[in-house]
């Protein structure tokens, strides 16, 4: 072969196997966008077994966001021949991994499904050493799940001692012609702040054997009170026979407040609490 003839050849082989190689790359993005929005689309309809089958890992997630707005932003090919679909919708940004296995691209991996993200729970695991910024949405899902219990118990305790802390400082409340009247001085002598709507206060009335003879539960507390703090209720109750002292009684009706001090305050290292709130 003539050597510019032969040139010329050499010139369209390489060319032709760029161009090959380019279009190889598109289709394979363009499938692996194609198999995420499907993934999606049978995940919002509880499609389970072709979910799996596009994505088998994601049994592993316990708790997820069902997504109707899902955008692809774009889609790479990593070095170790995995794609990455990266994409946002409302509740945050999107990854998808994808890899070749027997000859078909599937979901090996995701980030920003996973409910417990950003969760309370998952501050919580973050916070004590147990999840990392490697991890994805199954490895947050089973970490979270199993350090739930100890997260509630944490929880528990705090609002006992929230309950139990809440003292009756003094009153002057006064009983004539069974009528009930004075106020009542309270303080939140634990380490946290009330927040407003999340408690009740009881006052109940004792007789001189200390039996309880009435209660009346105040509600509607919209304001907080703050740790150390007292506060001063005025009673007036018309039909009061048989009171002889007054007990109090806080109760906490939700601990999400609590569950956010928790979160946010906890320290551990190495998936262990190492300080005491």
């Amino acid at each position: 072969m003539h050597k510019s003839k032969k040139s010329i050849f050499l010139i369209f082989i390489i060319i032709s196997t760029i161009f090959s190689s380019c279009n190889s790359e598109k289709t394979i993005k363009e499938n692996s966008k194609e198999i995420v929005i499907n993934f999606f689309a049978n995940l919002n309809l509880d499609n389970y077994d072709l979910m799996y089958k596009s994505y088998p890992n994601f049994r592993k997630v316990k708790e997820y966001w069902k997504i109707d707005d899902l955008k692809i932003k774009s889609a790479i090919i990593n070095e170790d021949n995995t794609v990455s679909v990266i994409g946002v919708s409302n509740i945050g940004n999107i990854l998808m991994i994808l890899k070749e296995i027997d000859g078909n691209y599937i979901i090996i991996d995701s980030k920003g499904i996973s409910s417990m993200f950003n969760s309370n729970i998952y501050k919580y695991c973050k916070n004590i050493g147990c999840i990392s910024e490697n991890d994805y949405d199954k490895e947050i899902s089973q970490k979270c799940i199993n350090k739930e219990i100890e997260f509630s118990v944490i929880v528990s305790k705090i609002k006992h001692k929230i309950e139990s802390n809440f003292n009756l400082e003094n009153n002057n409340l006064t009983n004539e012609y069974g009528r009930l009247s004075g106020y009542v001085t309270m303080k939140n002598n634990s380490r946290f702040t009330i927040t407003g709507r999340d408690y009740e206060i009881y006052y109940h009335f004792l007789n001189s054997d200390g039996n309880v003879v009435f209660t009346k539960k105040e509600i509607l507390n919209f304001e907080p009170i703050q740790y150390d703090q007292s506060i001063t209720r005025d009673l007036f109750i018309s039909n009061s026979d048989g009171f002889d002292k007054i007990n109090i009684e806080l109760k906490i009706l939700s601990t999400e407040f609590i569950e956010n001090i928790v979160s946010e305050n906890i320290e551990g290292e190495n998936c262990n609490v190492t300080n005491d709130l």
